[in-house]
């Protein structure tokens, strides 16, 4: 092979794995992002993967097989079961969180894939983090 064959086709692979980031990148980011109730209001969602903030119910959460609980945004709650294997090492009842999966409505449940814990801002003042 000539040199220029090989600098094609190292530019060629370069370039599809740098496309491949790109696609991969912006799949991640077209990922819904929303609160408890807005979900709810929000049936052109369900099918897709989102993302959901909330605050973990008091009293809700139940670990067995399958970990679940309750978030809510104040006034609407939806269950969550997440069947992962691990919880970060934040997460408690009360804790904001926001769980990335599906809504299932015929349940009435919010499989989660990922549940990230939200830490409050050591910038936010005393009142901010209480109304959380």
């Amino acid at each position: 092979m000539n040199r220029r064959v090989k600098v094609l086709a190292a530019s060629f692979i370069a370039l599809s794995g740098f496309s491949y980031l790109i696609v991969s990148g912006l799949k991640e980011s077209g990922i819904y992002y929303m609160k408890v109730g807005e979900l709810l209001r929000s049936p052109q969602v369900y099918s897709k993967r989102i993302k959901v903030e909330g605050k973990v119910v008091q009293g809700s959460l139940k670990r067995e097989k399958m970990v679940e609980f309750e978030i809510t945004d104040g006034r609407n709650r939806i269950r969550v079961v997440y069947g992962g294997e691990e919880i970060p090492p934040t997460f408690r009842e009360g804790a904001p969180v926001i769980v990335e999966g599906r809504y299932w409505p015929e349940g009435k449940f919010f499989e989660a894939k990922r549940i990230i814990t939200k830490c409050p801002s050591k910038y936010e003042a005393k009142g901010e983090k209480d109304d959380r």
